[in-house]
């Protein structure tokens, strides 16, 4: 086991391990403010200006665009490809997705007891 030291900020002792990593029990800091950066301020002023309306009209400007067989190919798939990345979200790239599936068998390898194999 790494040797633990220990710094305070004024504010509270911090425990951490000899490679810098926070100590298993150390209690998180505060953290930074929700909405406290200039892009905070400005996103909690957007949501506090778009109405339930103004969303309805967004996904209709979308549908009308999908189905429009005048617009340009291009654009009625972007507009298809927005309302499932923000309906359904976006897929996982296939080599993520693989690695997700290997880390799930090796997690349940270590679970089964050895004589279960």
């Amino acid at each position: 086991m790494s040797e633990a030291t220990s710094e305070s900020n004024g504010e509270g002792e911090y425990v951490r391990t000899e490679g810098g990593r926070f100590a298993a029990g150390t209690r998180a800091g505060p953290g930074r403010p929700p909405m406290s950066s200039p892009m905070g301020k400005f996103r909690e002023v957007l949501w506090s200006e778009i109405k339930e309306h103004d969303i309805a009209s967004a996904i209709q400007t979308l549908r009308d665009v999908m189905s429009d067989p005048k617009a340009k190919p291009a654009d009625r798939i972007a507009a298809a490809r927005e309302m499932l990345d923000r309906s359904a979200g976006r897929p996982l790239p296939t080599d993520l997705a693989d690695l997700v599936e290997q880390a799930e068998r090796l997690a349940v390898q270590r679970q089964e007891p050895e004589g279960d194999q």
